[in-house]
């Protein structure tokens, strides 16, 4: 359960970098909402850089709480809080911005949506003039988030907050931005939980952002209910490329031939199957469950994607998954299939060869859910990972290898071909004897390494450690037969 609590967590944080185009995940803090965002920068920043007789720069136009941090640093410094006017419009007059700036001028915070007049502030504008200075910019995006579509990196801010509950998701929720040169350089602003990396009663060692800033326990569930709030945003965005497939959300079936689409060119909607523009094709059902099964026919193509920089496909929820005659190869860049803990049904693999796949966990399969089935003949040649170069698998229900698998020179520091993580617990998994494995290499473990649950082996295995466990390698959790 604490596995799959943090794998959703974390897929929450890639959803909110993805929504407004952060360059990683690493660049997301989750705060309670805009608020507590902004007086998490307010008093990191002003306890390292702001000094006495600086200055610091809002604007008449603000929420409060955009004004109130900012102030009571000043106050508590000893600097100068400065506002930037409007005209009788009600639009920020920038000219008078300029000349509010001086060389004692440190932080530059404003809202990019007025949340009373809804005035857009040409927030674009104000970032160039106060960089053209070497002055930092804050964006409250509290009432742009829902309204305007947020690209982080085309508008070079070096922080961007926002509330979870402004966009449909939860109260008690919400995200900083922040560049990752700030984000480094700030100070920790609270102490304890997972913001530590090391503690002796002489000094504490701090994590790396984004952890630095999330101190105490995470409020996991508001921060994935937020994750599925900008799932249903960005399904409502008309920005499609290419062919759009939409069936009815009520067919209890859809089949999809790739045929030589191009996963980079091409988003498809299965009602809830995305394909992003670098991240291969996500299909989630927990929103839409009306489709009870999505067929891939590969019609024997060939995936080859190097530009794809995640994995081929991503699966999450209860909907029945099969692909069957396709080759995935990912050119020793590209992870080939995740089964996240969300997915509760069953993925079957039919005449699949997954090869040259690569990726930390699993480089052809990651799977954390649900039930595996492999039939006809698959193949997985020259995958790498660091557990697990063909598949690790973690919290499933159950998997059944009844084909004639072909497992043949996979490589990872732990299980060269197959990695069973300790949260298995008692789940027992059979290999037939048709299952063959061949030149698999690990640091331990050089076919398979089993941390937790029992496996039952049928089939002869080769395989070379360097260190422990030359074809199987099994620790004091797990089982092997």
């Amino acid at each position: 359960m604490a596995a799959r609590s943090t794998d959703k967590y974390e897929q929450a944080r890639n959803k909110v970098a993805k929504f407004i185009n952060a360059p990683n995940s690493e660049n997301i803090v989750f705060v309670r909402g805009t608020t507590e965002g902004i007086n998490l920068i307010a008093h990191t920043f002003a306890q390292k850089y702001l000094l006495e007789g600086d200055n610091v720069i809002v604007s008449t136009l603000d929420h409060h709480a955009n004004i109130v941090p900012w102030q009571s640093m000043c106050k508590e410094k000893k600097a100068e809080l400065r506002a930037i006017p409007i005209d009788k419009n009600g639009d920020l007059i920038l000219s008078d911005f300029e000349r509010l700036i001086t060389p004692k001028t440190k932080f530059v915070s404003v809202g990019h949506v007025n949340n009373t007049f809804g005035t857009i502030n040409d927030v674009k504008t104000i970032i160039q003039i106060a960089h053209s200075h070497g002055i930092p910019v804050l964006l409250d995006g509290a009432q742009s988030v829902a309204h305007t579509k947020i690209d982080v990196q085309d508008l070079d801010c070096d922080f961007f907050v926002f509330s979870g509950h402004k966009i449909y998701g939860p109260s008690g929720i919400g995200a900083v931005y922040g560049k990752k040169e700030w984000l480094e350089k700030l100070p920790h602003w609270q102490g304890g939980g997972n913001m530590i990396k090391d503690v002796t009663i002489e000094k504490t060692e701090f994590n790396a952002p984004p952890a630095r800033f999330e101190a105490g326990t995470p409020n996991i569930a508001d921060a994935i209910g937020l994750g599925y709030a900008l799932d249903f945003v960005s399904r409502k965005e008309d920005y499609i490329k290419g062919k759009n497939f939409t069936p009815s959300s009520t067919a209890p079936e859809v089949e999809y031939s790739l045929g030589d689409v191009d996963l980079t060119d091409v988003e498809i909607k299965l009602e809830n199957a995305i394909l992003g523009d670098t991240e291969g094709i996500t299909i989630d059902s927990d929103t839409y469950g009306d489709l009870k099964k999505i067929l891939v026919n590969g019609n024997k193509k060939t995936i080859s994607d190097s530009t794809v920089t995640g994995r081929y496909f991503t699966l999450n929820g209860g909907i029945e998954f099969e692909v069957k005659d396709l080759t995935l190869d990912g050119n020793n860049s590209t992870g080939g299939i995740e089964i996240q803990s969300g997915f509760t049904s069953t993925a079957t693999f039919n005449n699949v060869t997954f090869q040259e796949l690569k990726a930390d966990n699993g480089g052809a399969i990651y799977v954390a859910g649900g039930t595996l089935k492999f039939s006809g003949t698959n193949t997985f040649t020259e995958n790498s990972a660091t557990n697990g170069g063909a598949i690790y698998i973690s919290g499933l229900d159950g998997i059944t290898f009844s084909d004639s698998s072909k497992f043949t020179t996979n490589s990872a520091d732990l299980g060269g071909a197959l990695y069973f993580a300790n949260s298995l617990g008692t789940t027992t998994i059979d290999v037939n004897s048709n299952v063959t494995f061949t030149s698999n290499k690990a640091t331990d473990g050089g076919t398979i390494y089993i941390s937790g649950g029992t496996i039952n082996i049928h089939s002869d295995i080769s395989g070379e450690a360097s260190n422990n466990g030359g074809a199987v390698y099994v620790s004091s959790r797990g089982t092997a037969n």
